[in-house]
């Protein structure tokens, strides 16, 4: 048995944290730095457009509420923000919004997608309305493994506020 308690910080003391001001805090921060602006290159944005989290659901979550709360901020709560979704979204993203129409905050109108699991794109532009403020339609679905025609459907094309797209899965795997 232990005379003393024995205190040993391994997460600040040894982990290359990029904010860390240690040699392996700025070398990881080198890093982290070099994996951003590749990855700003590939999807042809600047590097100071991107958030790095700890994974999807936090990006879903960031992204969802930045958009609904800016929005809250800049109009009246009688007329609540209006997202466009489909039934086949990831939990994170589906819960986030429910959670949200919940505690009233958002209206939500979900779309079916077809038998073969793709959205048609006239239905979502049937729903937008004046307060849309997203319209959310995962790429490639890791379940049913369906990709979404986004480009040649002009699916981002739409005249409302926000559009997003879960490209997690097929990040590494589509040119």
């Amino acid at each position: 048995m232990l005379k003393s308690n024995l205190y040993l910080d391994y997460a600040a003391s040894v982990s290359a944290n990029p904010s860390s001001v240690h040699v392996l805090g700025m070398l990881a921060k080198k890093k982290l730095e070099n994996a951003r602006k590749k990855i700003a290159d590939i999807l042809n944005v600047r590097s100071e457009e991107m958030i790095f989290t700890s994974g999807g659901t936090e990006s879903n979550n960031l992204a969802i509420q930045g958009a609904i709360w800016g929005w809250l901020e800049k109009n009246s709560k009688k007329n609540l923000p209006h997202i466009i979704t489909t039934n086949i979204e990831h939990p994170s993203v589906l819960e986030t919004y429910q959670l949200l129409k919940r505690r009233g905050l958002t209206e939500i109108t979900i779309v079916p997608v077809e038998a073969n699991g793709i959205v048609n794109p006239k239905k979502i532009k049937k729903e937008i309305k004046k307060n849309t403020v997203l319209v959310s339609v995962m790429y490639a679905n890791n379940e049913i493994g369906t990709i979404q025609p986004i480009k040649e459907s002009e699916l981002f094309r739409f005249k409302c506020g926000k559009t997003g797209s879960g490209f997690i899965i097929a990040f590494g795997f589509k040119n």
